[in-house]
Order: structure tokens, then C-alpha cells, then sequence
């Protein structure tokens, strides 16, 4: 197992997010709890800083991805799929979080099932209009 990583493609990562989330590095640090220029220096080419493995976990929790996909990912050329697949998980994690949406709970095995189905009959997402009651 290697436990190396690129500094270079972890700090690519993060100016890649940043940019695709209009964040500012003063907001990013302060959203993680580092001081004042921490991060900024960090994305310096010329620096040889690395984060600790704390800091690459909130960084990876502010941009909503896991930690592989900081460390080891690509965001350098976003695809608009994954940009609207993106967008659709954020709304779908805001409207869960505000009750606006109903979810069964469904076993792995009733979803591989499904799957294997030759017509697979999913669940239709409800989606309760505030409005209508």
C-alpha cells in the first residue's frame, strides 16, 4: 500500500474546489479552524508545506468530496455531468436535512434485487410541496 501522495495534485484539488465553489481561501480557513494564511501558503508552488491529515479531512468535508477523492482525485476539468450531479446531491442533502423529502428504507439486498431484475421497478423520490400540505 503505497501511503505517499501528491502534494501537488492535493493542492491542484483544492484550487480546483474552491474556484468550482466560488470560495475565497480566508473563508475556507476559517471554515476549518486554521489560522489567517495557513492554507494560502500551502498553495504556493513553491512551498513544500503538506497538511495534516486533520486538515485535509475538514478541507474534504467543506468541499463535500471524501478524502480520496482530494488527495488522489481530478477536479482540474469538472465535467458539466458531474457538476449536475454534484448540484442534484447537494439540493437532495438540503431537502432531506429540511424534512422536504421522504425516504423508505431500503436493504442493500431489495436494491441488488432490483438490479438484477430485467426490469428494475425503483421507488419514485416524493418530493412534499410545503404548499399543497
Amino acid at each position: 500500500m503505497n501511503l505517499e501522495f501528491s502534494r501537488q495534485k492535493l493542492v491542484e484539488n483544492i484550487a480546483a474546489l474552491m474556484k468550482e465553489k466560488h470560495l475565497k481561501v480566508g473563508e475556507v480557513e476559517q471554515a476549518i479552524g486554521i489560522s489567517t494564511g495557513y492554507l494560502s501558503k500551502m498553495l504556493k508552488k513553491d512551498t513544500e508545506s503538506s497538511p495534516a491529515a486533520d486538515t485535509i479531512w475538514k478541507l474534504a468535508k467543506v468541499f463535500g468530496v471524501s478524502t480520496d477523492m482530494l488527495i488522489e482525485g481530478d477536479f482540474s476539468e469538472v465535467t458539466d455531468n458531474l457538476k449536475y450531479m454534484s448540484n442534484f446531491l447537494s439540493k437532495l442533502k438540503q431537502m432531506t436535512d429540511s424534512n422536504q423529502l421522504e425516504w423508505d428504507s431500503i436493504s442493500i439486498d431489495e436494491i441488488n434485487l432490483m438490479l438484477m431484475s430485467d426490469s428494475p421497478n425503483f421507488p419514485i423520490i416524493d418530493i412534499r410541496n410545503e404548499d399543497s400540505g
